[in-house]
């Protein structure tokens, strides 16, 4: 049986294009214990309807009001998971392949996947879905070739719309508010308040 079941979401895209688009492309995880997670959910659910009413949490959402961002995350801190992200600097990136959207985004959250299904053996790892469906189906296919080592580990990789998984909309707030620290078009006053907080 697994133990743990982590969420998976991104910020930024795979632009080059620093005037005017993200300077960072940040995948956040959010990792929940099994036992834990009809409490993480429950809790979710309440911090959802509090803030977002009728929609799903979104970092879009909130956007540049600060002050709301960080209530919404003083209470989402308190729930018991970990949160593992990576962080891109994409001015730093050179090589042929980032043009390419594909490799791109296969090679930058192949980082993060790794890392969790070398950690955590047997582990559900669910994402928002970005992309068409053939996109994805690609996608899925790479991760199941080249990170989870073999089927019979008891790992599994699944694809979610965000409005129908409470944990990939956290995983969406982290990574935005993860922009809002490190991206040089969102930073701000703000940015080492958050930072303390998560």
């Amino acid at each position: 049986m697994k133990q743990v079941i982590a969420f998976a979401d991104e910020f930024g895209n795979n632009s080059f294009k620093f005037k005017t688009e993200s300077t960072h492309f940040i995948i956040a995880a959010v990792i929940v214990n099994y036992a834990d997670l009809p409490e993480f959910y429950e809790k979710v659910e309440y911090i959802r309807k509090k803030y977002f009413q009728t929609g799903e949490i979104k970092s879009s959402k909130i956007k540049d009001n600060h002050k709301r961002r960080e209530l919404i995350l003083n209470e989402i801190v308190e729930l018991k998971f970990n949160v593992y992200s990576v962080v891109v600097d994409k001015t730093k990136l050179f090589g042929e392949g980032f043009k390419y959207k594909k490799s791109f985004y296969k090679y930058l959250n192949g980082i993060l996947y790794k890392e969790l299904f070398k950690t955590f053996p047997k582990l559900e790892l669910k994402v928002d879905e970005h992309g068409g469906n053939d996109f994805m189906l690609e996608f899925k296919n790479y991760v199941q070739q080249n990170h989870i080592r073999t089927l019979f580990e008891g790992s599994e990789f699944l694809v979610n719309k965000s409005h129908n998984e409470l944990g990939v909309q956290v995983a969406d707030l982290f990574a935005g508010t993860l922009g809002y620290i490190f991206d040089e078009h969102k930073k701000s006053d703000y940015s080492n308040k958050f930072m303390e907080i998560i």
